[in-house]
């Protein structure tokens, strides 16, 4: 991600977590249910890198004859470290696709220290259109490749596992205030609340927020200080999540919405658990 993030960055950035397609157009937008596997974000990625090394070749073609005009060698340096640079970024793809084919983090150590999925989603979701997609399937294919990175490299973790959940989790009429803290829930069961809270019940060291927007997500992890984030939110919301957070494991779940954005969303209880259950430790019986 290029240096450290100051405070004032993550605040800049926290503040508009989400709000970038937020226009009526892109809010239309919205599928009921945007799952897509981790291939279409891969073959976008793969295109990109097939693109900018035909960009860097043509580039070194109608340069060359003039950068020998000023030293002869320099056009064949100048094209040695654009060999390193594709070089590194295929081997960085090609580590995320086994990693993403095997669960095992093959070649990973190049991938994870530059997050190459992330460097790729600029141009992935400009992709989408053409190959007859929306931005969210594009985007939901990425938090899939990022969450087979992530795992592969994490397992149990010491520290507290949080968990962010979005508001419209809660059903719209509940008069129960339970912004930031989950434990306010009177459980009736009319959004799955009740569940995810009786799944936390089964873990150590789990913490719950129910969020507003990014700037309290960025607050929350700065007090909470996980070891591991999980996230539940629209695929947009965890794509700024993931590019926000830095040097934290972080996953996302994408929530389901029968009622359009921000209302009476839902969450694959299951996906849940078991992503929970790969940072988290169980609590003994008895």
């Amino acid at each position: 991600m290029g240096g450290e993030a100051t405070d004032s960055d993550d605040i800049s950035r926290a503040e508009y977590l989400g709000d970038a397609w937020l226009d009526e157009d892109a809010r239309a937008a919205f599928e009921t249910e945007s799952a897509e596997g981790p291939g279409l974000f891969l073959a976008a990625a793969g295109t990109a890198l097939v693109f900018l090394t035909f960009v860097l070749v043509v580039a070194w073609y109608l340069t060359a004859p003039r950068f020998g005009q000023l030293w002869e060698p320099l056009p064949w340096v100048l094209a040695g470290a654009a060999v390193g640079v594709v070089l590194y970024l295929a081997l960085e793809y090609a580590g995320v696709i086994l990693t993403v084919s095997t669960g095992k983090p093959i070649l990973l150590p190049l991938a994870w220290q530059g997050r190459l999925a992330l460097r790729f989603t600029p141009i992935a979701t400009r992709m989408a259109k053409p190959l007859g997609k929306t931005v969210d399937r594009m985007v939901h294919s990425f938090v899939r490749v990022n969450n087979a990175v992530v795992e592969s490299l994490t397992g149990k973790v010491a520290g507290p596992v949080l968990v962010l959940l979005p508001r419209c989790i809660q059903w719209a009429e509940c008069e129960q205030p339970i912004i930031e803290d989950a434990e306010y829930c009177k459980r009736c069961g009319k959004c799955p609340m009740a569940e995810l809270m009786d799944i936390r019940a089964g873990f150590e060291n789990v913490e719950y927020y129910v969020l507003t927007g990014g700037r309290v997500a960025a607050d929350v992890i700065k007090k909470v200080r996980p070891a591991a984030v999980i996230g539940v939110a629209c695929e947009r919301e965890l794509l700024a999540g993931i590019e926000l957070v830095d040097e934290i494991p972080v996953v996302g779940i994408a929530n389901v919405r029968p009622e359009g954005p921000c209302l009476h969303t839902q969450v694959f209880i299951e996906d849940f658990e078991e992503t929970l259950e790969h940072f988290a430790t169980r609590k003994r019986s008895g």
